[in-house]
């Protein structure tokens, strides 16, 4: 899998999941910043806590 150094820049290209947690591109389609599965999971765990079950 591609790193995130290695997508942000590139066009978005839905075949190839370079965003598989989520990211953002601009108007012409290209990736701006992506999220990786640390910064994934750390969102969440903090949204668990915010909003307990």
């Amino acid at each position: 899998m591609e790193t995130e150094e290695d997508v942000v820049g590139q066009y978005y290209d839905p075949s190839k999941n370079q965003m598989p947690y989520g990211g953002a591109t601009d108007i012409h389609g290209k990736i701006v910043w992506i999220i990786n599965k640390e910064r994934h999971d750390e969102i969440f765990d903090r949204l668990k806590r915010l909003f307990p079950e």
